[in-house]
């Protein structure tokens, strides 16, 4: 009897381990995700030329973390995520003075997005009063279905101040584009400017980089180009800096800001 009671005392335990495995539950993190850093910018000379461009989607020129025209914001991007559960992302972001103020609690949960396969995320900063001249540090942390998950590596860029373009006017209309002249506005904290301009497909044109940053008014000396409308901004870059010890890393910081975007339109 005795030797009966203790068969029937470890089917039970294999039936209970069995119902256990049969839940399926998922313990798994997702893989790490990995973070595109600062790739260039658009007008970047390559084997020669100048007009390469780093559009890819949806408008916007895919060269990894990088200031935008609209606004002092961020954009941050990272490679597809490799896990076919991803249920939402969560956007870490802090700065290099926040960090060495206190090294315990300095980072923050800027969003939380519901994953459907996007890999880029724009942080406007819309809590933060002054976040030109601070360098920003981001790392995301995806969750799948079953709460797993797992933080990525760390990218970072310091925003400048934006150029103030004087000329030409927005919407400005021409004959003849060799007209134009491009001016703005000097700011402190660049070591030197770019003009950049699109068709509205985002192919760089013609880009001009003056050798003397001081020298803010430049007359358009590209291609000929055929009738039709046309985007310009001005973009300014500052000295690639090296961050103070983050967690035991060293980062290299570029920066950089880019004016409001204009249209021409050539007849």
């Amino acid at each position: 009897m005795k030797n009966i009671l203790i068969i029937i005392l470890i089917t039970l335990g294999l039936l209970g381990c069995v119902g256990e495995e049969s839940l399926g539950i998922d313990k798994i993190p997702p893989e790490k995700p990995e973070m595109i850093a600062h790739l260039g910018d658009s007008g970047d000379t390559i084997n020669g030329q100048s007009n390469y461009s780093f559009y890819g989607f949806e408008e916007m020129e895919e060269n990894g973390i990088d200031t935008m025209p609209d606004g002092n914001k961020i954009k941050i991007e990272w490679e597809p995520l490799l896990d076919n559960d991803i249920d939402y992302v969560r956007i870490h972001r802090f700065s290099e003075q926040a960090y060495l103020a206190d090294s315990l609690a300095f980072s923050q949960v800027i969003d939380s997005l519901t994953y459907t396969g996007r890999n880029y995320y724009v942080d406007n900063f819309w809590e933060e009063s002054q976040p030109v001249g601070k360098s920003w540090f981001y790392f995301i942390e995806p969750f799948d279905n079953a709460g797993n998950s797992t933080l990525s590596d760390t990218v970072c860029y310091r925003l400048l101040n934006k150029p103030l373009i004087q000329s030409p006017l927005d919407f400005t209309e021409t004959d003849e584009i060799n007209d134009l002249t491009f001016s703005w506005e000097i700011t402190n904290d660049a070591t030197s400017y770019r003009i950049v301009l699109f068709n509205l497909e985002r192919q760089v044109l013609w880009s001009r980089v003056p050798l003397d940053y001081e020298n803010t008014t430049i007359p358009y000396d590209g291609p000929n180009i055929n009738s039709g409308d046309y985007i310009f901004r001005i973009e300014s870059f500052g000295y690639t800096l090296q961050s103070s010890p983050i967690a035991g890393n060293v980062y290299q910081i570029p920066s950089g800001a880019e004016s409001e975007e204009r249209l021409i339109t050539v007849y």
